[in-house]
């Protein structure tokens, strides 16, 4: 979750979210208690839904209705949030931010997929 470009304006939301998703190894550690067999973890170095590389979708508040990092933040963050990430679309800076991240998410990866056989 550090390398998703999209907590850059709204930080709150990676505190929020590190400390209610659980990492691969607790989600292998609860799949193989539960009988799971053949249970990994493999790590994605490209985001798996295009459409979040897309900065204007969180400009929509429909959009970010069906994420629920955004029911967790105050109406305070959202706003300052989208007006820092509407001008940075605007002055290009945007394109430059998910650059960082991405180039973060090389090194470190991205998105993990945990896979078990039961």
């Amino acid at each position: 979750m550090k390398t998703f470009w999209f907590y850059h304006y709204f930080p709150r939301g990676l505190e929020l979210d590190l400390a209610r998703i659980p990492d691969s190894t607790e989600i292998v550690d609860l799949l193989e208690t539960v009988g799971f067999t053949k249970v990994g973890v493999e790590v994605s170095y490209s985001d798996i839904a295009a459409d979040h590389l897309r900065p204007e979708r969180y400009l929509d508040k429909n959009y970010r209705d069906g994420m629920s990092t955004f029911h967790l933040l105050s109406e305070h963050e959202i706003e300052f949030g989208c007006q820092q990430l509407s001008h940075d679309i605007e002055s290009g800076e945007a394109e430059d931010v998910i650059r960082q991240y991405a180039a973060m998410e090389s090194e470190v990866g991205g998105s993990s997929i945990v896979y078990g056989w039961k």
